[in-house]
């Protein structure tokens, strides 16, 4: 009966915390099963194909096209909700190919990487127009 009764306080407790937000998430959506997620933490925001993180933390700027997502990102440093706003890293996503394995990925790339790059691989010209906050409240949504 004991083990019954611990279960059941385990499970309350899931639940109670769930209610309470911790385990929630939110993501926006960039094209198919891209998208930017986020949870109660705003500098954990990152760049994700379905479940699979592709850029980590801190992800403040994205746009897309047929071929590709860019995006910014301001390193979260060691992950300890320190986000360096000094320092900006670009991507390129070439979702033409299967980036679950990690291929298309460019990244992280300095800016003039990133021109270059942009230029080689006939990118043309993005906007970056799914903007969040350059440096975020850690606390809100």
């Amino acid at each position: 009966m004991t083990g019954f009764r611990n279960t059941r306080f385990i499970l309350f407790i899931l639940f109670f915390l769930q209610g309470c937000g911790l385990f929630e998430s939110m993501s926006d959506v960039i094209v198919g099963q891209y998208k930017v997620s986020f949870g109660d933490g705003v500098s954990w925001r990152s760049l994700s194909l379905g479940n699979r993180e592709l850029i980590g933390p801190y992800v403040y700027a994205v746009g897309h096209n047929e071929k590709f997502i860019v995006a910014k990102q301001h390193p979260n440093h060691e992950l300890r909700f320190e986000v360096n706003t000094h320092i900006t890293k670009y991507f390129i996503i070439d979702i033409t190919k299967d980036n679950r394995q990690g291929r298309g990925i460019y990244g992280p790339l300095e800016r003039n990487q990133f021109d270059s790059l942009s230029a080689a691989l006939n990118i043309g010209a993005i906007a970056f127009d799914m903007n969040y906050p350059e440096q975020p409240n850690v606390f809100a949504r």
